[in-house]
């Protein structure tokens, strides 16, 4: 009777453990896709921000906010990923934003204006993952901001800030 006894038992967790073993997989495979996805799609509003700011050279070197708000705009109206555009620079100390596609919000959050200042003072493209509200709801975007360096890559011009949404990136 005893080794019977043993005999159920064991059939019993068998059966309990590989259905859980199975779920505990594909909980794990899913996260990993989720991590590479996510990867892929910071690096996709990265480089379309590094080429927003290439494109914008010109515009904001010359200092027209009218040439740069109308190129802003159109750009944004070209993209349906991109929810926010903004070109910042920071003078005197202060971040002045020279142009951008969302008038809803006139005083920028604090952690969007610290992640301009960071960009512009270590001249590297900063990325975060952030929960916006749009026409449709409230949706994951990547907020980039990226500098745009002078010829010599010595000193910030200014600085390209987007937000790329995550649904739409599928393009």
């Amino acid at each position: 009777m005893n080794k019977e006894k043993r005999e159920l038992i064991y059939s019993i967790v068998i059966v309990i453990a590989i259905p859980l073993l199975v779920v505990a997989n594909t909980l794990f495979i899913s996260q990993g896709i989720r991590n590479t996805y996510n990867t892929e799609l910071r690096r996709k509003a990265d480089g379309l921000n590094a080429v927003i700011a290439e494109s914008m050279r010109e515009v904001i070197v010359e200092g027209d906010t009218q040439a740069i708000t109308a190129k802003i705009t159109a750009l944004k109206s070209e993209r349906p990923e991109l929810a926010r555009l903004m070109i910042s620079e920071i003078k005197n100390g202060e971040l002045v934003v020279l142009a951008k596609t969302d008038d809803n919000h006139e005083k920028l959050s604090s952690s969007t204006e610290f992640q301009q200042k960071i960009a512009y003072d270590k001249k590297a493209s900063i990325a975060k993952l952030t929960t916006i509200n749009t026409n449709t709801g409230s949706q994951q975007a990547w907020e980039v901001s990226t500098p745009l360096l002078s010829q010599d890559d010595r000193t910030t011009i200014a600085v390209v800030s987007s937000s790329v949404l995550t649904t739409d990136s599928d393009e």
